[in-house]
């Protein structure tokens, strides 16, 4: 992405792929959860704003709550292990700043579980203030690879995304059989 490499970030990656790996998980957890009978209804974990609400609101649900970390935790987590060998080896830190759609990831991360593997969090509101401060005008950079995420990693974010990755990813293990 060159407006970021503009602002000095060395890589940048999209979560997408941390969506893919929560799919996945998802998808094994609700497997598993078949075989001992529950419990369900199965929710999703990955808008902390939600997870909120049942705390505070309806805290009889949040056995039902999925144990996946979200695609923004999972990817950081991913990276965070790619780059240790390097940062022991060099003295530096890898400093990861997730841009996320909402307020709410700032809330996940300062979960504790977060804290290790994301040092920073901004909106996309955020980081586009930042491009304006800076004169960056996104439509007159060079496009670079837009969209490389899979099928489940473009589905996520839409409402009933999640589920529907999670059913076409065991419709692709030949496991929607299942729970039919």
């Amino acid at each position: 992405v060159p407006a970021l490499k503009i602002m000095g970030a060395d890589e940048v990656y999209d979560t997408n792929f941390g969506a893919d790996m929560t799919t996945i998980s998802e998808a094994e957890e609700f497997l598993q959860r078949l075989k001992v009978g529950g419990p369900f209804p199965m929710f999703t974990s990955c808008c902390p704003a939600w997870v909120k609400y049942l705390e505070l609101n309806d805290p009889k649900y949040l056995r039902n709550i999925s144990t996946c970390k979200s695609p923004m935790e999972m990817f950081a987590a991913v990276i965070r292990d790619k780059y240790a060998a390097k940062d022991a080896a060099d003295g530096r830190t890898t400093y990861q700043i997730a841009i996320m759609p909402c307020t709410a990831k700032k809330m996940e991360v300062q979960k504790e579980r977060v804290k290790p593997y994301i040092d920073s969090c901004i909106t996309f509101e955020e980081l586009q203030a930042l491009f304006d401060s800076r004169d960056i005008d996104l439509k007159s950079l060079p496009e670079g690879v837009l969209d490389n995420a899979s099928y489940y990693g473009r589905i996520f974010a839409r409402s009933g995304g999640l589920s529907d990755a999670v059913t076409q990813a065991l419709k692709e293990q030949g496991l929607d059989q299942t729970f039919e």
